[in-house]
């Protein structure tokens, strides 16, 4: 998803929207908002914290011809990972909280995945509760619903202060309308994209580069899919450059 500040531009993109003090009123991406090439302008949220960033990512099926082609740089391999922002993670590990419409045993499986290759803890441990997707409030929720767009499979929403470069909060939403299971050919595997997620709420932003189809954080996904389950190279140097090996 490419990053735009205060514009919707793009079919696969993150959204940045910036909380300022001296600005009289601030945006918010609506939860049930559909985000594409075009859509409406934002809505006012007037109770939006001061001098946070907030970024959207919005995951979607990989469709024929999805992804970019390689960087155009000869035999180079390509970058394949990258961040919300430079240095931009966890300072403290915080606790989240999963509906109960969602296997958190499954859940809990894609933190650990993150949580096992540094020795700082990104993410702390879980509860089952149900809590509002994208509403900035000191609350990390992980819950099941709706979406406008039907080609959306998840959305991340992340909050920070650019200042502290400090990841104050994240909420993941998975779409109901996709169904969701184990590995099965005609269902989304929930493992697979909560561990692409998480990724997101750590401080990593999406790839799209062709050739690195196989990391976890590329940015297309399918029904059945397992891989994004394990991290590849590149997601491991991605986490361990902001938390440590």
């Amino acid at each position: 998803m490419k990053r735009k500040t205060l514009a919707l531009v793009g079919i696969a993109m993150t959204v940045i929207i910036v909380f300022s003090v001296a600005a009289t009123a601030t945006v918010l991406i609506p939860s049930m908002a559909k985000v594409e090439e075009k859509t409406e302008s934002p809505t006012l949220d007037k109770q939006a914290p001061p001098d946070l960033q907030k970024v959207v990512f919005i995951h979607y099926k990989k469709d024929k011809g999805s992804g970019r082609g390689g960087d155009g740089k000869g035999p180079k391999a390509p970058k394949c990972y990258d961040f919300i922002g430079k240095n931009v993670r966890w300072k403290n590990a915080e606790n989240y909280y999963v509906s109960s419409a969602l296997d958190k045993d499954v859940i809990d499986d894609s933190v650990n995945t993150w949580n096992s290759e540094t020795s700082s803890s990104i993410f702390g441990s879980s509860s089952v509760g149900e809590h509002t997707w994208g509403e900035y409030d000191n609350i990390n929720s992980i819950t099941l619903g709706t979406y406008g767009d039907p080609k959306v499979i998840a959305v991340t929403a992340v909050w920070w202060n650019p200042r502290s470069k400090a990841i104050v909060e994240y909420d993941i939403k998975f779409v109901e309308r996709w169904g969701w299971g184990n590995g099965a050919d005609n269902l989304m595997d929930l493992q697979n994209i909560a561990t692409h997620e998480f990724g997101h709420a750590a401080g990593l932003d999406d790839i799209y580069k062709d050739a690195c189809s196989e990391v976890t954080m590329y940015g297309y996904s399918d029904y059945g899919e397992t891989k994004k389950r394990d991290l590849e190279e590149a997601d491991i140097t991605g986490i361990q450059e902001l938390y440590g090996a």
